[in-house]
C-alpha cells in the first residue's frame, strides 16, 4: 500500500520513520543483499505487514531511506549556513556542516552508499530518474550568482563549480567507510581552503 506522505498522522509519521531508521541500520550491517523487508521489520519491531502498510514495496523505503538522510542533512546544514552573513562565508559554512553531518552519521551514509551503487529496483531500471539530484546543486548555483553579483566571487560557470563542489563532498562518505581514520574536520578545512581560492575575486 504505503501512505502519502502529506495523509499522516503524527504516529504514522513516527512508525515510517522508525521503519526507515531500521532500514539504514540493517544495509549499514548487513549490506543492501541482506536487507530484505523480514530483517528491516524484526530490527524495528514490527512485523513486516507494517512495513508493507507504510511503503509501497522495498524500491519505495529504499528510496525513503535515501531521502530521508539527505532532508536530515539539509536540515543540520540550514541552520549554520544561514548564520552566515556573505557569499564567502555561506560557501564556507555549507561545506564544513555537510561535512560535519558525514562525520556524525557514518550509519546513514554508509546505508545511502549500499542504495545507490548496489540496490536494483524490483521493476528494472533505476530508483532515481537521471537529474533528480540536480535540486542537490541549486542553492550553491545560486550562491555563486549571488557572489558574483556583489563582487565575492570570479566570474565562472556556476553550475559546473556547484557539481566540483557536490563531486568533492559525494566521495568523502566511501572514502571515509573505507578509511575510518581520516580527520574529517581537517578535509573539511582543506575543501574550504581550496574552494576559496577557486572562487574569490582578487583584490585589485
Amino acid at each position: 500500500m504505503g501512505q502519502p506522505a502529506e495523509e499522516l498522522s503524527f504516529i504514522e509519521r513516527a512508525r515510517r520513520t522508525q521503519i526507515i531508521g531500521a532500514a539504514a541500520a540493517t544495509i549499514a550491517e548487513d549490506g543492501i543483499g541482506q536487507a530484505s523487508l523480514a530483517r528491516i521489520a524484526k530490527r524495528a519491531g514490527v512485523s513486516k505487514g507494517v512495513v508493507s502498510y507504510h511503503f509501497a514495496g522495498k524500491d519505495d523505503l529504499m528510496k525513503q531511506v535515501v531521502l530521508a538522510v539527505y532532508e536530515a542533512g539539509a536540515a543540520a546544514m540550514t541552520p549554520v549556513i544561514q548564520a552566515a552573513t556573505t557569499p564567502r562565508d555561506r560557501l564556507a559554512a555549507y561545506l564544513r556542516s555537510n561535512v560535519a553531518y558525514i562525520a556524525a552519521n557514518p550509519e546513514a551514509l554508509q546505508a545511502v552508499i549500499e542504495i545507490v551503487s548496489g540496490y536494483s529496483p524490483e521493476g528494472g531500471g533505476r530508483l532515481f530518474a537521471p537529474g533528480d539530484d540536480e535540486v542537490i546543486a541549486d542553492f550553491l548555483v545560486g550562491l555563486f550568482r549571488e557572489g558574483q553579483q556583489d563582487g565575492s566571487f570570479r566570474d565562472f560557470d556556476p553550475l559546473v563549480m556547484a557539481h566540483t563542489v557536490r563531486g568533492a563532498i559525494d566521495v568523502i562518505a566511501p572514502r571515509h567507510a573505507r578509511h575510518p581514520e581520516i580527520d574529517l574536520e581537517a578535509y573539511a578545512e582543506e575543501l574550504v581552503a581550496l574552494f576559496d581560492a577557486a572562487t574569490r575575486r582578487e583584490s585589485s
